[in-house]
């Protein structure tokens, strides 16, 4: 098995015996400490566990396996063992084709972002300061994800098009998939996410604007200064993604970095009781005690002080 150029050379096998390693599409849903408990427990993982490489799209990825993420943050990556991938489906209607891309020479925004503010108190930052801000335009729309309709949809798509650069803040997650919409709709994204883990391969700063959390307030300055590469760094982010996150691209990308993680564990296996004990593995999901206590009461007053939008969540 491996990869070469533009293709893979696999052979399927029907067998975990058979196989070199086990390519495992973890299911999506919250993982919290007790899923090492329920790992072990497993009598796939107990026979296999030397082989499985995952592939995880969990906003709250927390590494438990050797494999590829979507979410990972900066605090819980092993890079030996662990590898950030692009995420493998269109979720918005509109972009599972490239019909709706249009070549518009003037946008008339300078920047703009529509999305949640309860997911992340950066983003409730940005309404703060830019809700107003002459020639950007911010719609906070407090919908949990696949309850936005058909306007919804059609409004996100036409404000990336009308902007020189799009917001991508952290959301739940690091990385957001408007990461990606944004780049194949031929716009500049702007990185607003100091625990995001870029996707190797890609020069990130040749077709995006990584902007820290912390210098937020000089956002409208930051990108009024770049204005006249914002047509160039588009093109370049669209390039990227026709090159690596196209419907196909994105797939061969991830499986390659899959097999990545898999010679490595190969070479030197992963010993998971002493990695889901550990200090570093613990403190980089927020499991102490502490970490769990003041993110519980984080978010009871988060949902105190917004309960008329939690009710749409």
């Amino acid at each position: 098995m491996g990869a070469t150029g533009e293709r893979l050379d696999i052979e399927w096998c029907k067998t975990g015996v058979e196989a070199d390693f086990i390519l495992l599409f973890e299911r999506w849903s919250t993982k919290f400490a007790n899923y090492a408990a329920e790992l072990r427990q497993d009598p796939t993982f107990a026979q296999y566990k030397e082989k499985i490489v995952c592939i995880n799209e969990d906003d709250a990825g927390r590494g438990f396996l050797a494999g590829c993420y979507t979410s990972l943050t900066k605090h819980n990556l092993l890079p030996r063992i662990h590898r950030a991938i692009p995420f493998l489906q269109n979720y918005n209607v509109l972009l599972k084709s490239d019909a709706v891309r249009s070549e518009r020479t003037c946008p008339r925004y300078l920047f703009s972002f529509r999305g949640a503010s309860l997911t992340n108190p950066i983003r409730r930052e940005l309404f703060k300061r830019f809700a107003s801000f002459p020639g950007a335009k911010l719609v906070c729309v407090n919908k949990s994800f696949g309850k936005h309709g058909s306007q919804d949809i059609a409004d996100y798509v036409e404000e990336i098009l009308q902007s020189k650069f799009v917001l991508c803040p952290a959301g739940w997650a690091p990385q957001t998939i408007r990461l990606f919409e944004t780049m194949q709709l031929g716009r500049c994204p702007v990185i607003i996410s100091d625990q995001w883990v870029p996707i190797s391969g890609i020069d990130w700063r040749n077709c995006a604007v990584i902007v820290p959390e912390g210098e937020v307030r000089s956002l409208p300055k930051i990108l009024a200064a770049r204005e006249a590469e914002a047509a160039e760094l588009g093109a370049r982010a669209r390039t990227a993604w026709e090159k690596e996150f196209g419907p196909e691209r994105r797939f061969l990308l991830s499986v390659s970095r899959a097999i990545e993680v898999w010679r490595e564990i190969r070479e030197r296996p992963v010993n998971y009781d002493e990695l889901h004990s550990s200090w570093r593995f613990y403190y980089g999901n927020k499991f102490t005690l502490g970490q769990r206590f003041k993110a519980g009461i984080a978010r009871r007053i988060t949902q105190f002080r917004f309960r008329d939008q939690w009710k749409h969540w």
